[in-house]
């Protein structure tokens, strides 16, 4: 701890406040004269202060002293001549998240926003939190202490500086941007840009550390740039944005920077007397655009920026970062005060009605041995090297102090704060935050609403103003009824703050209290508590420590007013322990929202366990308070001990399965009891509709079924994702017939769902259920053949172990199983089939030989098989069969039979296929519709557009004339049943043939119609050269050139 410790501590060791004054005896501030001497910038011109500086003095605070609560120091001794006065400030040590951080870390750096605060710690771990102390994000961007935190006024980014020379940027809103910068110098301090979020494109923030460099940081989308404002001046320690404003402090004084131009507004000089840079941090705060408050070590200044006179009329708070010019500011140091302490913190308070200052105050017991010359200071690499002090000892400190301080240097409040281990703590290890609710809705905000946020490394502590009901409070607690009665009238009913006139009954039912009359008083509170809470409550826990609280109990109210839970809890555990069987009626009468379910249960549980005579009442309530909790779940356990019926619903109701995963045994046997008691009740009454009543299967099989079994083995075999069977199984281990009912119910709803226990399963098919057992031993296939087969054959199972060894191959021993012990031919022949063995086949006709009732089986059921004649002249000379003649006479019937069919399945097809070629022929010969744009597949020309004409035949007559038969086929076409089109003489390319062919047919038309067919020789010719073109297509000498060229190509590629 001590050597993580914060710089400021390391360098307070040792070090008194008034040594590090030195002999600082005049109120007087700094003259100019002692102004540092500034090389880098001969133009600037330091900020006057005032003639006069104001020291603060303890004899100067009003008498004022706070006791308000435990936050507050016990340490002052009141003086007793003097009336008490009523505290300032109320005070909270927040818990809840932050109390894990303080665990294991210590607090560094503090901030807050309007709805987060930030802490930093000297692990270098970040926590953002929310004003309810719960944990927003936690990230750790640095290895060492944090020294500064601050957040963007958008609260969407958080950026910190620390020891390890890290500056990291990192988004908590709208985005997961983190940005960390290594500058490889421990970092005091950082601050960004107000507007930091609206400029995706140019960020800019601002660090400075032990290095002595203000630089100003440009991150953006090509890359980020580095300026350096000012440096040469020693360690940056506090630096604080505000508008186009930069302020921060160096070893010097304090200096402001306009942003925008890089310009030097103002330099503030450190006085000669007061103590070291290093020792002490500088705290800034803004009150206001304007107003700049400055604590550095025990130093207060008011510095107020405003316009120049010949500036243009806009207000500061109203000039952008982009827009503002140092060239319109005046910047001068109002007033300076000195106060007894080192400032661990300042800033502006108005809660009080005037612009007071508050500051958090480091005092440190006086030694006469320390000197200001002995201190320590960080080294470059953020360590700390130690100078060896006068004294060796660390001079303890006393408890901080919140101070309010007026306008005009008059101490209002002064309040001691118990804070964890302050004794440990220096001035640098306190960190004080202003926390002002912005205005909502348009409304004003109010000052009573300010708060203050005090960190020291293992404690965070909520200042807030006491409000009227903290002051009634304190009246009451001083007695002064009167006074509080009065304030409650003034403030009225929204006012009073949970107050009313009715306390002042309490004088009265406090008499009778003290009179030993507590039934009167019971009798007498309603009306004098009537709707006060806190009243009846406080009333209640009063009769509860004097034991007299049977006599409220009938009075207390349970609406209008409802009171705490803590009320009714109190009273169930008072009946809990004296009257179980009312608490039963308070459980069964009272909303569970009145109390706290999980703070009257264990009280319950502990008294179940030592109280065995009123076991059945408390199970009961123990039941119907999980019920309520919505803890169904555990109810169930002792609903079941309970032998309550509702249970089963309850379980599927709620979905309970993953609660009763260990219950299952007990379930069980309740479901068991719960069916054999329906059954005795069914029998009474001479009902024999035994179905209504479940029963629980018997040893006898034929009562076996996995629907009857109960409601709890339903219940466990429909949900085995929630109760696992091995679950089930391991807690079954000793009742065989549960477990035959679990696993048989298990294998009807799903065979793969027991399979690790398809071995016990068998046995116990084999003890309860034979019936079941072969459907079984059909439908699994998990179970080891051989231990099947032993329990079979120990049994003796002919059947199962037919089954079992057809299973395992033995086929032979099977079927003389079936044969020797059965006698059943069917079922051998059915076997045989199933195996589909000829060698068995030869084997059952072997064994049939000298059987005559096997071979009349056999010939009734031959097939295919069992050849007949094969059959038939196996059968031994002299053998007598009963009943041969008919066996056979059906064979050939049979066989008969078999032609006839197959015959008929022939004239079926035979007319089919005949039916379909018709249908063929049909559609292939009908006529195609043309379409003009078709074209031909051989010469690509249109069908409607002329081929060349024929001009001569073999005998030589030219063929010319316009109605010539070349002339005519130079314009057919055909379309072939592929449906593939061609020019008349691209398919036949002797022209000679289909000349003389239609030549031909025109002497064969004349012979037959005379002369009339020269008088119309174009159409004949037209119609002669269409008929020899069939001829030849007939003839098989046309086809269509591409089918009988792929053809060709096809038997070729075949015969290579």
């Amino acid at each position: 701890m001590d050597e993580a410790r914060d710089l400021g501590e390391a360098g307070n060791d040792g070090v008194s406040q008034d040594e590090a004054r030195g002999q600082q005896g005049s109120s007087k501030c700094p003259s100019l004269d002692e102004v540092v001497p500034r090389k880098q910038f001969p133009e600037e011109e330091a900020i006057t202060n005032p003639a006069e500086s104001t020291e603060i003095h303890p004899s100067q605070q009003q008498e004022l002293s706070s006791h308000n609560s435990s936050i507050a120091s016990s340490s002052q001794e009141d003086d007793g001549e003097d009336e008490e006065e009523e505290p300032l400030f109320k005070y909270q040590r927040l818990e809840g998240h932050i109390d894990k951080v303080f665990k294991n870390d210590n607090g560094s750096a503090f901030t807050t926003s309007e709805k987060l605060i930030g802490l930093g710690t000297h692990n270098g771990v970040v926590y953002i939190l929310n004003h309810r102390i719960e944990l927003i994000k936690r990230f750790r961007p640095h290895s060492a202490t944090i020294y500064d935190i601050k957040i963007e006024v958008a609260e969407q980014f958080v950026a910190t500086a620390s020891m390890d020379g890290k500056i990291s940027i990192v988004q908590l809103a709208g985005g997961n941007d983190v940005f960390i910068l290594d500058l490889k110098r421990p970092m005091m301090a950082v601050a960004m840009e107000p507007l930091y979020h609206k400029h995706p494109n140019k960020r800019q923030f601002i660090s400075g550390g032990l290095a002595g460099n203000l630089t100003l940081h440009e991150k953006g989308w090509l890359g980020n740039k580095e300026t350096i404002l000012h440096s040469d001046e020693g360690s940056i320690w506090s630096v604080e944005w505000k508008n186009n404003l930069v302020v921060w402090a160096n070893d010097t004084g304090i200096r402001i920077i306009d942003v925008n131009t890089h310009q030097k507004v103002a330099y503030i000089i450190r006085g000669a007397d007061e103590p070291r840079a290093d020792l002490y941090r500088c705290h800034f705060s803004w009150s206001t655009a304007e107003k700049l408050l400055v604590g550095w070590a025990d130093t207060i200044r008011v510095v107020s920026i405003k316009e120049a006179p010949n500036a243009s009329h806009i207000p500061l708070s109203l000039i952008s970062t982009s827009s503002a010019s140092s060239s319109n500011l005046s910047v001068t140091v109002d007033m300076v005060f000195h106060v007894d302490c080192i400032i661990s913190g300042i800033c502006a308070w108005e809660a009080g009605g005037s612009p007071d200052i508050a500051i958090l105050a480091h005092t440190s017991e006086p030694e006469e041995d320390l000197d200001v010359g002995t201190s320590t200071q960080p080294s470059d690499d953020g360590t700390v090297d130690s100078i060896t002090p006068r004294s060796s000892k660390r001079k303890p400190a006393q408890r901080p102090e919140l101070r309010i301080i007026s306008s005009n240097a008059k101490e209002i409040s002064s309040d001691p704060l118990n804070i964890k281990s302050f004794q440990r703590y220096q001035p640098n290890d306190y960190c004080l935050c202003h926390l002002v609710p912005p205005p909502g809705n348009g409304k004003k905000k109010k000052v009573d609403d300010e708060s203050l946020y005090v960190m020291s490394p293992q404690d965070l502590i909520l200042v807030e103003l006491r409000n009227r009901s903290d002051h009634i409070s304190w009246m009451i607690e001083h007695q002064n009824y009167e006074g509080a009665m009065k304030e409650v009238e003034e403030a009225g009913l929204a006012g009073a703050h949970g107050y009313s006139l009715s306390e002042i009954g309490h004088k009265y039912l406090n008499h009778l209290i003290s009179q030993g009359q507590f039934q009167v008083a019971a009798n007498a509170s309603p009306p004098i508590l009537a709707s006060d809470v806190e009243a009846w409550e406080d009333w209640i826990f009063m009769l509860t420590e004097k034991g007299q609280l049977d006599v409220i109990i009938p009075h207390v109210p349970t609406e209008s007013p409802r009171l705490s839970k803590v009320v009714y809890e109190v009273i169930l555990v008072h009946l809990l322990r004296t009257n179980p069987q009312e608490l039963l009626n308070m459980i069964r009468k009272w909303s569970p929202e009145l109390y706290s379910i999980s703070a009257v249960l264990p009280s319950a549980l502990d008294r179940l366990s030592r109280d065995f005579g009123n076991s059945g009442i408390l199970m009961t309530c123990i039941a119907e308070l999980y019920i309520l909790n919505h803890q169904p779940g555990k109810a169930v356990s002792y609903l079941l001990r309970l032998r309550k019926p509702e249970v089963f619903d309850l379980i599927k109701d709620n979905n309970l399965f993953t609660d009763v995963q260990d219950q299952a045994l007990l379930m069980i046997e309740f479901s068991d009891e719960l069916n054999r008691k329906n059954l005795e009740r069914l029998q009474d009454e001479g009902s024999a509709d035994k179905d209504k009543a479940d029963p629980m299967p018997t040893t006898r099989p034929d009562e076996s079924s996995p629907r009857e079994y109960s409601a709890a083995i339903d219940l466990l075999v429909q949900h085995t994702y929630s109760i696992p069977v091995a679950r089930v199984m391991a807690q079954l281990t000793d009742h065989r017939r549960y477990q035959f009912m679990y696993l048989d119910a298990l294998f009807e709803l799903d065979p793969s769902l027991g399979t690790d226990y398809a071995d016990l399963h068998v046995d116990l098919l084999a003890e309860f259920n034979r019936q079941r057992l072969m459907k079984f031993l059909r439908s699994s296939t998990f179970y080891n053949l051989g231990k099947a087969y032993q329990i079979c054959h120990d049994l003796d199972f002919v059947p199962e172990m037919v089954y079992l060894l057809g299973r395992m191959g033995n086929n032979k021993k099977a079927l003389f199983l079936i044969i020797d012990r059965i006698g059943d031919v069917h079922r051998a022949i059915e076997f045989a089939k199933e195996q589909n063995d000829d060698d068995l086949w030869e084997d059952l006709l072997r064994y049939s030989e000298t059987r005559p009732a096997f071979i009349r089986g056999l010939l009734d059921n031959v097939g295919s098989e069992i050849d007949p004649i094969r059959l038939i002249h196996r059968i031994q000379n002299g053998l007598e069969i009963p009943d041969l003649k008919a066996s056979i006479i059906k064979i050939l019937q049979d066989f008969h039979l078999q032609i006839s069919l197959i015959e008929g399945c022939r004239s079926i097809m035979v007319s089919d296929c005949r039916d379909l070629s018709n249908v063929y022929y049909t559609s292939q010969t009908l006529g195609a519709l043309g379409d003009p744009t078709l074209r031909c597949q051989k010469c690509n020309k249109l069908l409607t557009e002329p081929n060349k004409p024929v001009t001569a035949t073999e005998e030589g007559i030219e063929l010319v004339a316009e109605t010539s038969i070349a002339e005519m086929g130079s314009t057919l076409s055909i379309m072939f049943l592929c449906r593939h089109s061609f020019h008349s003489l691209c398919v036949f390319d002797s022209n000679t043939v289909l000349a003389a062919l239609a030549e031909q047919q025109l002497d064969r038309s004349r012979s037959a119609l005379g002369n009339s067919v020269d008088n119309h020789t174009g159409r004949f010719n037209a119609i002669n050269l269409k008929f020899a073109q069939t001829l030849i297509l007939r003839s098989g000498e046309g086809s269509c050139p591409i089918c009988t060229s792929g053809s060709k190509n096809a038997i070729q590629s075949q015969l290579k």
